[in-house]
């Protein structure tokens, strides 16, 4: 896991985003003192973000060179408690901004650019070779980032993906402790699904290392130098939904990259988090987003879920 390193420029808050502006993917160099960059966007769900960031060190626990944390507000509202009181965006970043360290990133859009916006803008403002994207719901295990880099290491990967589970003290979405995402199939119509949804996962058919169409984009790794040839997360997707799976596609078929499903990156996902702790409630626009999806893509899908079940 060695890499080039430069010398260390600490920074804590970078100057807001101007409105509209456009984003250019930076190019990927050697010389940064920093490994990975860890992006995490928010858009008002600062009391998750808040765990997430926690995870943080634990999830970094035996990696052998620096991270940095990168923190990106995505224009989050001000917040209204409906008996007359009313909390700025900053005050409620507060206890995210008091987490960070001296050399970690945070940084304000004036626009809401919608998750794949908010994540070409915190990868733009890195510089590290390795990226690894954190949605603000997710709460790392130990060593999880470490297990991602380590898979990274082989450059025939594109992309590392999680196990993600579902929490045990609050799980509306399915069964506490049990399989969330182990990367996703594809039926025979050609739709993708979280394979192993509720299974246990230490089922020996859950957890083993193994190459996959595509995983989600909560919690997954990529190479900056990938990111920048496919031009980052594709903004055609709105809000969000389906531009990970389109990045995995990119990857694979436009690079010959492999998409890896990576078991010991793993961590619970408070599923939905962002839409109900957070200010994006309106949800996403996943039927448009399937059909932009398939509309690219409906030569390459194949029909997988039948060599895991």
């Amino acid at each position: 896991m060695s890499r080039r390193r430069g010398k260390l420029k600490p920074a804590m808050e970078a100057a807001p985003a101007a409105e509209g502006e456009a984003v250019k993917p930076t190019k990927p160099t050697h010389l940064t003192p920093w490994l990975v960059d860890i992006i995490v966007p928010v858009y008002g769900e600062w009391a998750m973000a808040e765990k997430a960031i926690d995870s943080i060190a634990g999830g970094c626990e035996g990696l052998s060179e620096p991270y940095r944390v990168i923190v990106v507000d995505n224009a989050t509202p001000v917040w209204h408690d409906g008996q007359g009181n009313a909390l700025k965006p900053e005050e409620q970043a507060e206890g995210v901004k008091n987490r960070l360290r001296k050399e970690d990133l945070f940084f304000r859009l004036d626009l809401n650019m919608g998750y794949p916006g908010a994540l070409n803008h915190g990868v733009a403002r890195g510089s590290s070779p390795l990226i690894v994207v954190l949605t603000a719901d997710v709460v790392l295990d130990k060593g999880a980032i470490t297990n991602a880099v380590k898979a990274m290491d082989d450059p025939a990967i594109g992309v590392v993906g999680a196990l993600l589970r579902f929490p045990t003290d609050e799980s509306p979405h399915g069964p506490p402790g049990k399989v969330q995402h182990a990367g996703l199939a594809f039926n025979i119509k050609g739709d993708p699904y979280h394979i192993f949804i509720g299974w246990s996962p230490t089922n020996r058919r859950v957890n083993f290392q193994r190459k996959m169409q595509a995983v989600t984009g909560a919690l997954f790794g990529t190479h900056r130098e990938l990111w920048v040839k496919v031009g980052g997360m594709d903004a055609a997707y709105g809000a969000g939904t389906f531009e990970d799976v389109d990045y995995c596609f990119k990857v694979r078929t436009n690079f010959q990259k492999e998409v890896l499903f990576v078991p010991g990156f793993s961590g619970t996902h408070y599923v939905g988090g962002s839409i109900k702790k957070g200010a994006g409630r309106q949800g996403f626009n996943l039927a448009l987003n399937q059909t932009v999806f398939r509309g690219r893509w409906a030569r390459q899908l194949q029909w997988d879920e039948w060599r895991w079940l």
